[in-house]
C-alpha cells in the first residue's frame, strides 16, 4: 500500500480484500486469496483463482 501511495508506514491500512484503488496513479490492487482451504472457506467461494498474464488474472 505505501508503494502505490494509499498509505504510509506510520499509518497501516486494513484492507485485507477487495480492491484498492488510487486514481492519480490509474492502479487498481486487487487483494485475493491464491490458497484456499476447506476449512477456511464454503464451496461456494473456492474459486480457481490465477494468472493467465502479467496484466490478466482469472478471479
Amino acid at each position: 500500500m505505501a508503494a502505490f501511495v494509499l498509505r504510509t508506514f506510520a499509518t497501516k491500512t486494513s484492507n485485507r480484500e477487495g480492491v484498492a484503488e488510487n486514481k492519480s496513479l490509474n492502479v487498481e490492487l486487487l487483494f485475493v486469496d491464491l490458497i484456499k482451504s476447506e476449512e477456511n472457506f464454503s464451496p461456494t467461494t473456492m474459486y480457481q483463482d490465477y494468472a493467465i498474464t502479467a496484466q490478466l488474472f482469472h478471479w
